[in-house]
C-alpha cells in the first residue's frame, strides 16, 4: 500500500494486554473489512511496550488471517502512551490518523464516519480532531472530553462542582459529564452528528495529517493521562477546532488497560505540566493549590465517607507529589 493510496492508519499501544489488544483490533478489522472504501486503504499499526505477555504472538498469528497491513513496533521498555503513539505517527501513511486505545471494541461503521467528517470537507471550519462518541458496555454514554483547562473550569473540576445537579450542568468543566451529547436529529446531516468541543479524550481520537504537519506530535514529556488535553490545546492555539462524532461510537472499556492509581497520578501529573507548559507562573502556582485542595477533598470523600481506601491512597500519592514540586 503506497502513501497516496493510504487513506485512514489506525495506532494502537499495547502493554501486558494480550486479550484485550486482540479484541480491539479485531473490532477494527472487521469495520474496515465491511467498509469498502476503507478496505484496501487502511493499515494498522500496534506498538508494544514490552509487553511481558503473549500479546505479540497473537498479533503475529492474527496478521496471518487479514489482508489489512498489520505493522508491529516491538519497543525494549515501557515508554508511554504519547511516546509509543508518535512512534506509529512516524511510519504511518494515512492521511487520517486515529490514536485507539487497546481497551476499545469499535462499532461497526464508525470508521468511516470520522474519516468522512475530515476528509476531504469538514463540516465544521478548520476541523482537525475528531473523536467517536464513547460508550460503556451497557450502551450508555461515558465521559468524553471536556472544555480547555481555565483555572475556574479546573476548579468546577477539582471542588466537584460540575457534578452538583442543576448547577453543574450550567458551568463548563475540563471533564464533561457525558449528559451533553444527544442522539442526531437528522441521520443524513453531518452537522447535526457534530458536537464541537475544547478537547477530546485519546481514547479514539482521529487526527488530520495536516494537523500534525502543522502542531506537531504527542508531548512526550507526559508519560500518560492529559496527553490528550495539551494537544487539543495546542491544536486551539493554532485555530484548529476539536469535536466528537454522535453518529460514530466505540465502547471503552474504562480502566481495564490500567490501574486506577496510575490514571489518577498520570492526571494531576499532566495537569501540573500542562498548566507549567502553557501558563504564567502565577497560573501554575494557582493550578497547583486547586490541585491540592481538589486531592484533599478527595482523600476525605473516598477515605472518610465512602470507605474507598484504595482511591483515597491514590490521591494521598497525588497529593504528596504535588506539595513537592
Amino acid at each position: 500500500m503506497s502513501s497516496q493510496t493510504t487513506l485512514l492508519s489506525i495506532i494502537i499501544v499495547s502493554y501486558n494486554t494480550a486479550r484485550l489488544t486482540l479484541q480491539t483490533i479485531k473490532s477494527t478489522l472487521k469495520d474496515i473489512e465491511s467498509t469498502e472504501d476503507l478496505r484496501t486503504t487502511s493499515e494498522i499499526i500496534v506498538v508494544d511496550n514490552n509487553s511481558s505477555d503473549n500479546t505479540l504472538e497473537r498479533i503475529t498469528s492474527l496478521k496471518k488471517t487479514t489482508q489489512t497491513l498489520i505493522t508491529i513496533i516491538k519497543n525494549k521498555k515501557n515508554l508511554g502512551f504519547a511516546t509509543a503513539n508518535n512512534q506509529g505517527i512516524e511510519v504511518a501513511k494515512g492521511r487520517c490518523i486515529l490514536l485507539l486505545n487497546s481497551d476499545t471494541i469499535v462499532q461497526r461503521g464508525s470508521l468511516k464516519k470520522l474519516v468522512d467528517a475530515l476528509h476531504p470537507t469538514p463540516a465544521i471550519e478548520n476541523l482537525g480532531i475528531i473523536a467517536a462518541r464513547l460508550e460503556n458496555q451497557d450502551g450508555s454514554y461515558q465521559a468524553q472530553g471536556g472544555s480547555l483547562p481555565t483555572l475556574f473550569r479546573l476548579a468546577t473540576q477539582m471542588f466537584g462542582i460540575d457534578d452538583i445537579p442543576v448547577i453543574g450542568t450550567l458551568l463548563p468543566s475540563m471533564q464533561e459529564t457525558g449528559l451533553n451529547y444527544s442522539q442526531p436529529t437528522k441521520q443524513d446531516d453531518l452537522l447535526s452528528e457534530l458536537y464541537e468541543i475544547g478537547w477530546v479524550a485519546g481514547t479514539a481520537m482521529m487526527i488530520h495529517r495536516s494537523v500534525i504537519d502543522s502542531i506537531g506530535d504527542l508531548d512526550e514529556g507526559i508519560f500518560m493521562y492529559a496527553e490528550d488535553i495539551e494537544y487539543c490545546v495546542r491544536a486551539q492555539d493554532h485555530h484548529i477546532a476539536c469535536a466528537i462524532h454522535s453518529g460514530a461510537s466505540v465502547t471503552h472499556l474504562k480502566n481495564a488497560s490500567g490501574s486506577q492509581e496510575a490514571a489518577i497520578l498520570g492526571e494531576f501529573r499532566g495537569l501540573l505540566y500542562l498548566w507549567a507548559k502553557h501558563r504564567p507562573l502565577w497560573e501554575y502556582r494557582a493550578a497547583r493549590l486547586i490541585l491540592i485542595i481538589g486531592a484533599c477533598i478527595r482523600i476525605v470523600l473516598f477515605g472518610t465517607i465512602m470507605g474507598d481506601k484504595t482511591r483515597a491512597n491514590a490521591y494521598k500519592k497525588a497529593l504528596s507529589e504535588i506539595r513537592s514540586t
